[in-house]
């Protein structure tokens, strides 16, 4: 077998165990920011003005996905993982190219998508799920992956271009997405002050990289512009600055909690990862220098900053740092004498494969729970599917006051907002929304996961309910609510 062919096998394969791992969690029942991104998705293509009439603290990318899977899926929401097969896929291939030709070796490589599929899916992290930091890691990955080749010589500089472009799209997809088009600009600026390349190569490709990601950002300011740019720039960042940010209202007991879940996965490979360093320092006494490595030490720095900087630490905010974290052990593994090379990817593989059977054999009512203790992705698609048999046209439904996934199931827009429970409580106006749609255009159903009170703590909403809504049903515990003449 030639060297390419084997290459390009390796490239399959990686793309292919990144997919297999994540495919019996396709069909578990979707997250609150899936099913919550696609019901903002489908408002949004319903023509409700976008961070106005219905609002998430993300950026257009996730929802331009997420409106193109409702067209082409004919409105399917149990299967929107599909998204997370193909960007995961290829996130590791993406990952694989990028360290063969930052190391120059092809084993390098092949190490490299192997721990980037393992720990991108892993379960216990959400990996498999649709979410920003999946969608934001890809495009971050694949920036990173046309620069090197352009920096080592692999690709005409023209294709710096296309490298800022999709450094941006990460950000398009997640506000923590931008660490990959953060850590190139980094190194490019480094480099250009320091002197190490060329001064003038530098600074074409670090232009060429500024003017690709302007172009992709001034898209998303001038779609901005045709909306509200206030009510834009408080989704992007003022309503993680005023209320969820690592400055404000974290939750750092959460951080500790989501750490002893993902410290099985990412321990075991950067353990076997520093002892491969070791090993190599000894036996080689010195190391060459290689300053396009280093932009593997800084896309961690990065991760790591914009990990932080979210402050809620849910389990997929890990996934952010498993691109970075993967990279960074692939190159030093490559490089290791050929039995501990192999050694520290069983290491890595066993620990990560474990945490993965442990989940994998769950019951789909048992999944969610075993992960964070949470029913209520499961109770979304009852009531979702209950009240989609039951809403007539004209009518409209709520659920109260954070379960954003049974809008998806229900196939109904959201009559309000906000549909998380921080921006209920938290955002900007939000109280006062609330009070005037159920004084003025109450929703015809009301789906009761939270208790009027946790919503709205002044008793305002009790009482419109208590006065003019009567139970008709539960649905999996959920008492559902109808409006009455």
């Amino acid at each position: 077998m030639s060297e390419r062919r084997a290459w390009r096998l390796a490239l399959a394969g990686s793309a292919l165990l990144s997919v297999l791992l994540r495919l019996r969690f396709v069909f578990t029942p979707i997250t609150s920011d899936e099913g919550g991104y696609l019901a903002v998705a489908r408002a949004w293509r319903h023509g409700k003005s976008l961070y106005t009439q219905v609002w998430v603290d993300r950026p257009q990318g996730t929802l331009l996905l997420y409106r193109l899977w409702d067209v082409l899926s004919f409105g399917d929401e149990d299967h929107l993982r599909v998204i997370s097969l193909v960007l995961g896929a290829a996130a590791v291939v993406g990952l694989a190219v990028m360290i063969a030709d930052l190391s120059g070796r092809r084993v390098a490589g092949a190490i490299a998508g192997i721990l980037g599929a393992l720990l991108s899916s892993a379960p216990a992290i959400e990996g498999y799920s649709a979410n920003g930091e999946l969608l934001g890691g890809t495009f971050s990955v694949l920036c990173l992956a046309v620069a090197v080749r352009v920096l080592v010589g692999r690709a005409d500089a023209r294709w710096m271009f296309a490298a800022g472009a999709l450094g941006a799209i990460g950000f398009s997809m997640k506000q923590a997405g931008i660490d990959g088009l953060g850590a190139l600009g980094l190194w490019l600026l480094i480099v250009w002050i320091a002197g190490v390349r060329s001064r003038r190569e530098t600074f074409a490709q670090l232009w060429r990289t500024a003017v690709g990601a302007v172009g992709v950002l001034l898209l998303l300011l001038l779609h901005a512009l045709t909306l509200n740019l206030s009510d834009w720039w408080y989704a992007m960042f003022g309503y993680r600055l005023d209320s969820r940010s690592a400055l404000k209202g974290a939750n750092f007991d959460r951080l500790w909690r989501t750490w002893s879940d993902a410290r099985p996965l990412f321990l075991p490979m950067m353990v076997a990862a520093a002892v491969c360093a070791v090993v190599i320092v000894v036996r080689r006494r010195s190391v060459r220098f290689a300053a396009e490595k280093m932009l593997l030490p800084l896309w961690l720095v990065c991760a790591l900053a914009t990990f932080l900087s979210g402050g809620q630490f849910f389990h997929h905010y890990w996934v952010t740092l498993a691109f970075p974290v993967a990279a960074l052990c692939a190159l030093v593994i490559g490089a290791a004498p050929w039995e501990l090379k192999w050694v520290s990817v069983m290491v890595a593989a066993v620990s990560i494969l474990l945490s993965w059977g442990v989940l994998a054999f769950e019951s789909r009512s048992d999944f969610r729970v075993s992960i964070s203790n949470e029913t209520r992705p499961l109770k979304a698609e009852r009531v979702g599917h209950w009240l989609r048999g039951h809403l007539q046209p004209g009518e409209t439904m709520y659920a109260m006051c954070a379960a954003a996934h049974t809008y998806a199931h229900a196939h109904a827009d959201p009559p309000y907002p906000y549909l998380w429970f921080d921006g209920v409580r938290q955002a900007r106006h939000s109280q006062q929304l609330l009070i005037e749609l159920f004084q003025q255009h109450p929703p015809t159903w009301v789906a009761g996961f939270d208790a009027a009170d946790l919503c709205n703590s002044t008793g305002e909403l009790q009482a419109v309910l208590t006065a003019s809504y009567r139970e008709v049903a539960r649905v999996d515990g959920v008492p559902i609510y109808r409006l009455q003449p």
